[in-house]
């Protein structure tokens, strides 16, 4: 009897449907090895180490390889839907998506204040050891970062030059996209849309094939009534009627509906007539919420204007295009386009106004502020400086800029409250309101008198600075060399802070120049000011170290 040579003997696991874990996918985002993520995993269930490792170190290490191939697609959700690498369920994919697009504090703290290019992108080495993340976590964030920056930049860029036509993403996804089925999984950076990717070197023909293929591919994952999804939804979507009737009654039938990028099926003539206008469908929004919920128009689907020639009805069809109508918050974009839920969404955009605005972060002085406490900041200056105002019924932010019309009132109250009668005028005016506010002793309302001038020409050069990018970068370093340090030097509450503020919001219509001048046009602004800067300097004032 020949023996086996066991050199070549292998252990082989096929599954319909990948279980994935969280907790695993957690680790491999984190940089972990698969020895570190397998102990950890032993730990949390448990296992005896003699008896069960070999079990979890084989399920961690599938996991893994899964994971890698399902990369790609991560860091472009538009496409996951339409991969036919992995069979991965509408659960499994919002939680996967959660989680890539998930980030640290820590990592973050040290990358909003910087510009986000290549150079910095070298440099996360310092980055991972001063956050204690490891180095490939920290560059995952980085990217997804840039990516969403990017994206809304373009779509900023857009809003201005185009204010009455949609925004439609660069990819477009055709039949032809799902007939390239993805055999051969690329770990290079060529883009997964481009026709030199691995992904797209190898084509299913025409669109007989593609079908036969798609319905062949469906059923033999379909087995014991658990089919695809992804191959469920691409029948659905592209496929022939009766194809489609088929498809329809599996289980897995919403991710069509879910996820957004599967366009719905479109059967045109040869003789069809142009539409050269854009013909808008309602995207599904993840998370939940219509186009109602963000004050405008949340993604769209769209598909081409042109019509296809006859050559081309019976192969690439019709091209669909991810779109938003003006209007639309980055938040939906955000949303929508990354398919993360909307409160993921809002934190990224606080991030941008802080990316966006090069709002420096990075000095020494600043230190003891975590990003919690920049992304609270952001909250603030969105609120009260670029949102066009209070009582805006839209939710969601339109851009991280300032409001210029804001910006340039401010910059003609800095020069009305620059007259130095007028000044003395708004300080005695000031410091009489507060003589009669309750909770204010000599002591304190000595420390002000004193202060109150100073205060004052500070509040006045960053707010007539905030027209200016180069001066609006520094607001948080002004504010807190200015209001902050006076306020903590004369050792005044964070309440009698917020009181003064507000004394100054007051007193300002006493002034009697405002009555020869367009009166609003100072008040509204000048107290929209206040308000931020009160709220940051109060923020400041309790994050501020008393040591």
């Amino acid at each position: 009897m020949s023996q086996i040579n066991t050199a070549f003997v292998l252990d082989a696991c096929v599954v319909d449907v990948p279980v994935l874990d969280r907790a695993v996918f957690r680790q491999w985002l984190a940089g972990r090895s698969v020895a570190e993520a397998t102990n950890a995993r032993m730990e949390e269930l448990r296992v005896n180490a003699q008896t069960g490792r070999g079990f979890v170190l084989a399920d961690v290490r599938d996991q893994f390889r899964s994971f890698k191939v399902l990369q790609p697609y991560l860091a472009k959700p538009q496409h996951l839907a339409m991969q036919m690498m992995l069979t991965v369920s509408v659960a499994d994919t919002r939680w996967l998506l959660e989680e890539y697009y998930s980030f640290d504090g820590p990592v973050f703290r040290e990358v909003v204040g910087k510009k986000l290019s290549s150079k910095t992108r070298r440099d996360l080495d310092d980055v991972a050891e001063r956050s204690h993340v490891e180095l490939v976590s920290c560059q995952r964030q980085f990217d997804n970062l840039r990516t969403i920056f990017i994206t809304c930049e373009q779509f900023l860029q857009h809003a201005a030059e185009n204010s009455d036509k949609p925004f439609v993403l660069a990819h477009s996804y055709t039949v032809g996209d799902l007939r390239r089925a993805p055999h051969v999984h690329s770990e290079s950076n060529t883009p997964l849309g481009s026709p030199s990717s691995p992904l797209h070197t190898r084509s299913l023909g025409n669109a007989a094939q593609f079908d036969a293929a798609v319905a062949s591919r469906t059923s033999s994952w379909a087995s014991r009534g658990s089919p695809s999804p992804t191959a469920a939804a691409a029948v659905d979507a592209f496929g022939p009627p009766t194809q489609r009737a088929s498809a329809g009654d599996l289980a897995h039938r919403p991710l069509s509906g879910e996820m957004g990028p599967p366009p719905p099926h479109t059967t045109r003539s040869a003789g069809a007539s142009q539409n050269n206008s854009l013909e808008l469908l309602q995207l599904p929004q993840y998370g939940g919420g219509g186009a109602g919920d963000d004050g405008g128009s949340s993604g769209r689907v769209t598909p081409d204007a042109a019509e296809p020639s006859p050559a081309m009805a019976g192969t690439d069809g019709t091209s669909w295009q991810l779109a938003f109508a003006p209007g639309t918050s980055l938040n939906a974009v955000v949303a929508t386009t990354f398919v993360i839920p909307p409160s993921l969404a809002d934190r990224y955009v606080r991030a941008l106004v802080i990316v966006g605005n090069r709002i420096e972060v990075s000095k020494k002085r600043l230190a003891f502020l975590r990003y919690g406490d920049l992304d609270a900041v952001a909250a603030i200056i969105a609120e009260q400086w670029i949102q066009p105002s209070a009582s805006s019924s839209s939710s969601g932010m339109q851009t991280w800029r300032l409001d210029a019309r804001f910006a340039d009132a401010l910059r003609d109250v800095k020069s009305l409250l620059q007259d130095r009668e007028v000044l003395d005028t708004y300080r005695r005016l000031a410091l009489s309101r507060l003589a009669t506010s309750p909770g204010f002793s000599d002591q304190v309302l000595a420390a002000i008198k004193a202060k109150l001038k100073e205060l004052l020409r500070s509040l006045i050069s960053i707010g007539g600075g905030l027209c200016q990018p180069k001066e609006f970068r520094d607001v948080l370093l002004d504010l807190f060399d200015g209001p902050v340090e006076l306020f903590a030097a004369a050792s005044v509450s964070v309440d009698q802070v917020h009181h003064v503020f507000t004394v100054l919001q007051q007193t300002f219509s006493g002034l009697d120049e405002l009555q020869v001048r367009n009166r609003r046009s100072f008040l509204m602004p000048w107290r929209r000011y206040l308000a931020g800067a009160r709220d940051i300097t109060t923020f400041l004032l309790r994050r501020y170290p008393t040591s």
